[in-house]
């Protein structure tokens, strides 16, 4: 439990010191602005966390996986900052289609991943799976 709490509360630190920065990139269209985060750049743990604001207020998703139409086009939540996941894959807001989410070096996280992981195999299925859902 204390641990958890700990992992918590390093993720509030890191969000805090992201966020009090200036976002590495920031889409806006109409009344929707998106402002992704990154961390360790340019390293094989590179990672990013999405801000959404809606006329200026940052949008608390109902759930993760969450997917809203914006003027941006489709949004998904994807988990928070302190949900384990592997480091390239995004967190918080961002594009529902990968395709559209980009190292900070502008890699696809589809090529970012394959260039980074030991077993590429369990990218793809992982992929897949999420497609299935």
């Amino acid at each position: 439990m204390a641990q958890q709490a700990a992992k918590r509360q390093q993720a509030i630190d890191e969000f805090k010191r992201l966020t009090e920065t200036k976002p590495d990139k920031s889409f806006v269209n109409g009344s929707w602005t998106l402002h992704i985060h990154y961390w360790a750049r340019r390293t094989k743990n590179e990672g990013q966390y999405g801000v959404l604001l809606h006329q200026g207020a940052v949008v608390e998703p109902q759930q993760i996986g969450e997917v809203i139409e914006t003027d941006l086009g489709k949004l998904k939540y994807y988990c928070h900052l302190e949900d384990e996941k592997p480091t390239w894959e995004p967190s918080g807001w961002n594009f529902a289609d990968p395709s559209k989410i980009h190292s900070s070096l502008g890699k696809t996280v589809e090529e970012f991943a394959v260039n980074h992981m030991d077993n590429k195999t369990d990218y793809y299925k992982k992929l897949e799976d999420d497609e299935m859902r």
